[in-house]
C-alpha cells in the first residue's frame, strides 16, 4: 500500500466513525466489557471462539448490562437495515499504547463477528451466537499503524495467518508474541488470560508501556477492510471491450440526464452529482437497461441498502428482476446466491422469437430518430443571436414588434442589405439611440410651418388659422394613414403568400431528403459496406457483345 494511502487510512482511524478500532474501551456507549456478564460467560465465549465452534450461548446479565445489550441489538439491527451488514462482534485482545500526541490507544487486535437476538421466552436474556458464515478479521488500522511506526510487515503476517485457516489459542498467542517482538515490547512471552478492561485511572498507567491486554469488548465493528484495498490499476495492454451497439434505454430522460448520458458514452469515468430528487437513480436505471440490452455486466455500489433495494425493485418492474441480485453481505448471502445460480443454470432459457437482423435495423432506426430529436432540441438551446438562444431570440422579436409592426419597416428596408448578425443589431441600436435627439420635436433644421400655404398667414387670424390647420392636417393624415396601411397590408400579404409558396416546396424537398437519408441508412445497415460502393457507377460493362474487351 502506498504511503499516501496509508496516511489517508490513518487519518480515518481518528474519526468518530471508526473510533472503536482506535479506542474500544467501554468508556463510551454501545461498548461492553465481556467480564461484566454473569459468571464464566466471558471465558466460555473466548474458549468457543478460539476453538472455531458454531455455538449459541445464553447471556443472563444484570439489568444495567441487559439494557446495554438491548441498545447494542437495536443499533446493530438499524445498521443491518441501512448498510446490509450486521456489525455486532467481539474485539479481543486490546493493544494499549499512546500516540505521538499522548492520546491513549486501546485498539482491538482481532474482531469476531457475532449475532445477538432477544430471547423469545425470557425477558432480559440475550442469546449470543456465531454462525458458520460469520468472518474473523483483524484490525487493519492497528497493523497499518504498526507498519508505519516500526516498519514491521505485520499486516502481511496477519493476512497470511487468516488465509491459513481459523485462529486458535496457539496461533493467537504466537501472533501476539511475534508482534511484541517486532515492536520491541517488554512483554514478549505471554499467554491468554481474560482480564477486565482497564478503568480510566488504570489506563494512564498501562499506556506508559505499550502492551497486549487480554480484554474483550462487545461492540459494533463495521467492516473496514475495503478501506485498505488499493484501487485496481488498468492494464495498458488490456484491450477495451467493444463499443455498445446502441445508446438507447427504457426510460425517458430530461435534458440534464440526457447530457450526462452522452458524457458517459464519451468518457471512461463520469461523475454525476445532484441534490435529492434530481433524478440520479432514474439515470442509473436507464444506464443499467442500456448496458443489459448490450450484453454487458453491471455492478451498482451504494453506501446505503435502501438505495440498492429501490433500484432492484425498479429493475423488477422493468422486467430485469431475474438478472439482478442484491448483495448485502458477502458471507451471509453466498449460499442464497449459489442457489440462484444453480437454479438459473437448470432453468430453460426463454426462446427468442425475433430476428437479429430486424432488431439491428430497428435499433439503427431508433438511433437516427434519437439523434434527430436531440439535434432539434439542441438547436433551440444553442446561441443563435449573440448571447440569445432561439427561444430568447423569438422573445426579443415579439417584444420589439409590440412597439412597431414589421410591415412598415419592410417597405423601407431591403433585406439583402443586412447580414442579420448580433454585431449589426447592436450597431443599429446604437445608431437609433444617437439619432433620437436629432429626430425629436425640438431643434429641427427646418420648420414644418414652411409647408403651409402663405394665404393662411395673410388672410386668417391666429384664432381662425389654428383650428383650420389642425382640421385639415387631421383629415389629410387619416387619408394618408389609410392609404399607407392599405399599401403595407397588400405588400405584406403578397410577401407572406410568396414565402409560403416557396416554403411549401422547400419543406417537401427537405422531407424527401430526410426520407432518402433514412432509407440509405437502413439499406446500409441491411447490406453492409457493399451497399456503399454499389450503384450505377459501379457497374462497368465492357464490350458485352464483343469478345475483344480491352482493359
Amino acid at each position: 500500500m502506498s504511503s499516501q494511502r496509508e496516511d489517508k487510512t490513518t487519518e480515518l482511524w481518528t474519526r468518530d466513525e471508526w473510533s472503536i478500532y482506535r479506542n474500544a474501551l467501554p468508556l463510551q456507549p454501545n461498548r461492553i466489557d465481556i467480564t461484566r456478564l454473569e459468571g464464566d460467560f466471558a471465558y466460555a465465549l473466548i474458549d468457543s471462539l478460539l476453538k472455531g465452534r458454531v455455538f449459541e450461548m445464553m447471556a443472563d446479565p444484570p439489568f444495567p448490562i441487559a439494557q446495554e445489550l438491548q441498545s447494542l441489538y437495536f443499533e446493530a439491527r438499524a445498521s443491518e437495515r441501512g448498510r446490509g451488514n450486521q456489525p455486532f462482534g467481539l474485539g479481543f485482545p486490546l493493544f494499549l499504547t499512546k500516540d505521538e500526541q499522548g492520546e491513549a490507544i486501546a485498539a482491538p487486535l482481532f474482531i469476531w463477528n457475532l449475532s445477538i437476538e432477544p430471547s423469545p421466552r425470557h425477558i432480559g436474556r440475550w442469546p449470543i451466537s456465531r454462525k458458520p458464515f460469520q468472518p474473523l478479521s483483524f484490525n487493519r488500522f492497528l497493523t497499518t499503524y504498526w507498519d508505519q511506526s516500526a516498519g514491521a510487515g505485520l499486516t502481511a503476517r496477519f493476512d497470511a495467518a487468516l488465509a491459513s485457516g481459523s485462529i486458535d489459542a496457539g496461533m493467537l498467542v504466537k501472533l501476539c508474541n511475534e508482534a511484541s517482538e517486532m515492536l520491541s515490547l517488554e512483554q514478549v512471552s505471554q499467554g491468554i488470560a481474560v482480564a477486565n478492561a482497564p478503568t480510566l485511572g488504570e489506563l494512564g498507567r498501562l499506556i506508559q508501556q505499550p502492551q497486549v491486554h487480554w480484554s474483550g469488548i462487545l461492540g459494533l465493528y463495521r467492516p473496514h477492510q475495503h478501506l485498505f484495498i488499493a484501487p485496481a490499476q488498468k492494464d495498458r495492454e488490456e484491450e477495451s471491450g467493444p463499443p455498445p451497439a446502441h445508446t438507447l434505454g427504457l426510460l425517458p430522460l430530461d435534458p440534464f440526464q440526457s447530457t450526462a448520458l452522452n458524457t458517459v458514452f464519451k468518457q471512461e469515468t463520469t461523475l454525476v452529482t445532484g441534490l435529492a430528487g434530481a433524478g440520479r437513480t432514474h439515470l442509473a436505471l436507464h444506464l443499467l437497461s442500456n448496458a443489459l440490452s448490450n450484453g454487458q455486466r453491471c455492478l451498482v455500489v451504494a453506501p446505503r441498502l435502501p438505495a440498492l433495494r429501490q433500484i432492484q425493485q425498479r429493475l423488477e418492474q422493468l422486467g430485469f428482476g431475474r438478472l439482478s441480485f442484491l448483495l448485502r453481505d458477502t458471507a451471509q448471502d453466498l449460499p442464497l446466491f449459489t442457489e440462484i445460480i444453480r437454479a438459473s443454470a437448470n432453468a430453460k432459457e426463454p426462446e427468442l422469437s425475433y430476428s437479429q437482423d430486424e432488431y439491428r435495423l430497428l435499433v439503427a432506426r431508433a438511433e437516427r430518430l434519437k439523434r434527430k430529436l436531440d439535434d432539434n432540441y439542441l438547436s433551440t438551446r444553442a446561441f443563435v443571436f449573440g448571447p440569445y438562444n432561439w427561444t430568447e431570440t423569438v422573445g426579443l422579436y415579439l417584444k420589439s414588434i409590440r412597439k412597431e409592426g414589421k410591415e412598415l419597416l419592410a417597405t423601407q428596408l431591403n433585406t439583402q442589405d443586412y447580414r442579420f448578425s448580433y454585431q449589426e443589431y447592436e450597431q443599429l441600436g446604437q445608431a437609433i439611440t444617437s439619432c433620437q435627439g436629432l429626430l425629436s420635436d425640438e431643434n429641427v433644421l427646418r420648420s414644418p410651418l414652411n409647408n403651409l400655404h402663405q394665404g393662411i398667414f395673410l388672410r386668417m387670424e391666429k384664432e381662425e388659422a389654428l383650428p383650420f390647420i389642425e382640421e385639415k392636417t387631421k383629415a389629410l393624415l387619416e387619408r394618408a394613414l389609410k392609404l399607407r396601411q392599405w399599401y403595407i397590408n397588400r405588400v405584406g400579404t403578397y410577401s407572406e403568400l410568396l414565402s409560403g409558396h416557396y416554403e411549401q416546396y422547400y419543406q417537401e424537398h427537405a422531407r424527401r431528403l430526410a426520407l432518402l437519408n433514412d432509407r440509405i441508412g437502413e439499406s446500409y445497415g441491411r447490406f453492409g459496406e457493399a451497399f456503399e460502393v454499389s450503384g450505377l457507377g459501379a457497374l462497368k460493362l465492357k464490350r458485352v457483345f464483343s469478345g475483344n474487351a480491352k482493359a
